[in-house]
């Protein structure tokens, strides 16, 4: 009887903790070493996941901007913060929308130069990249050349081993990353796809564009491994990813393209037809396969490459959908996916909203049908495109380079690998 009545106040206490906040945990660490051992343990770590985020009245989103360009006499500095924002947004009745603003320091162990807050950008093209979230954890990519995953909450990190593809051809090497979670291993995965470019043949009269390669990172071995790309050919035609977009459902979804495999001269190459396409990894069978966008993306004209210009995937009421402002009409669209399952993909137009004024780029997707956004004036406000109004957070000063956002919630889950997170994707 002692011992039912034992395990029945620790289911209590498992309940009553998971539904706290992770900066509250961390400190009740301290007062009992039962509550230690269970706020450390991955159970908890996958209880207090769904339990606390699915509670929580306010969107999380990780936004990463420019707040300094370079001069002569100072480095490019950027600053990344946590925007806490209320999801009845629509209930405020100014203009301005309640936001509380965490900035995110970063520990000197992962050798960035940084000045409290802000990380001083040593030159070119350099940058800290956002690759992705997933569950708590951030994945970056460092000027350094590091890889990380960082848990802000638990204060983890972790640098990951080098990918292992080699880089053949550097002038036209690029490799893009996505970040995820694989439910057949219970495991965090990011996967590496290289595109070496292109290859001449005779007196330059062939150009024929190489097959991406691939490979996978599991936390859980800490190791990488080559994975298939077949599916990135289909007869006379290969694909290609440029932007990681989400993780959703088991699927790792970026933004890419189709183009011919093989051209008749080096020009043909540059002056042949791209079209914009989505590329999924399915963590289920570890397999590469392509989605059609919207007709809309496939229109002749530059009307289409204003679609393009500024489009990203997101979750929209649990369904996959295309977002963004048109280029040159500075216009609002978002499209909804009406099935996400096998088969030819249906999508169907869920707003349209034209001129929008001062706004041109469209970052995410918050709360209830709200849209994060950069106004031309440097400030970051939120858009509804179902009642049309705009309402402004309180950060401005910003520069429309090098800007990111991503929605993100709070967790235990640790990056140290060899704990099996238990987790029931929606």
């Amino acid at each position: 009887m002692t011992e039912f009545c034992k395990m029945q106040e620790q289911a209590l206490v498992a309940q009553i903790l998971s539904r706290l906040p992770p900066r509250s945990l961390m400190r009740f660490k301290c007062i009992r070493k039962s509550w230690h051992a269970l706020i450390n343990s991955p159970w908890f770590a996958s209880q207090h996941l769904q339990v606390y985020n699915k509670l929580s009245s306010s969107t999380r989103i990780l936004l990463k901007r420019c707040v300094r360009i370079r001069t002569e006499a100072n480095k490019e500095e950027i600053v990344f913060s946590f925007l806490n924002l209320p999801n009845n947004a629509g209930d405020h009745e100014n203009n301005n929308l309640p936001c509380v603003v965490e900035d995110l320091v970063f520990p000197p162990s992962l050798g960035l130069q940084t000045r409290g807050q802000y990380i001083e950008l040593p030159g070119g093209d350099s940058t800290v990249h956002i690759i992705g979230h997933c569950d708590g954890i951030i994945c970056l990519n460092l000027y350094t050349g590091n890889l990380i995953l960082y848990n802000p909450a638990n204060k983890e990190l972790k640098i990951l081993p080098k990918p292992c593809l080699p880089v053949e051809d550097k002038d036209t090497f690029i490799t893009v990353l996505g970040f995820g979670y694989d439910s057949k291993s219970n495991d965090y995965i990011l996967v590496n796809i290289a595109v070496y470019g292109e290859e001449l043949l005779g007196d330059y009269e062939n150009t024929i564009l190489h097959i991406p390669k691939a490979e996978m990172y599991t936390l859980g071995t800490d190791s990488w491994k080559q994975i298939q790309t077949d599916y990135l050919e289909a007869g006379s035609a290969i694909f290609w990813p440029t932007d990681f977009e989400m993780y959703f459902q088991g699927n790792i979804y970026w933004l890419g393209y189709e183009g011919k495999k093989e051209f008749g001269s080096k020009i043909g190459r540059y002056n042949g037809k791209f079209e914009r396409m989505i590329i999924l990894f399915d963590t289920s069978v570890e397999a590469l396969r392509t989605m059609l966008l919207p007709d809309s993306f496939y229109e002749p004209g530059h009307q289409s490459y204003g679609y393009t210009a500024n489009a990203h995937l997101a979750i929209w009421n649990d369904s996959i959908a295309v977002f963004g402002f048109h280029l040159y009409l500075e216009s609002f669209h978002l499209w909804v996916m009406d099935d996400s399952g096998g088969g030819k993909e249906s999508w169907t137009k869920q707003f349209t909203c034209d001129s929008i004024a001062n706004i041109n780029n469209a970052l995410a997707l918050w709360g209830i049908h709200e849209v994060l956004a950069a106004a031309k004036d440097g400030h970051i406000c939120s858009y509804n495109p179902s009642t049309k109004r705009l309402t402004y957070l309180h950060i401005h000063g910003l520069y429309q380079r090098d800007l990111q956002a991503v929605v993100c919630v709070s967790s235990l889950i640790s990056v140290k690998g060899g704990n099996k997170t238990q987790r029931t994707d929606k």
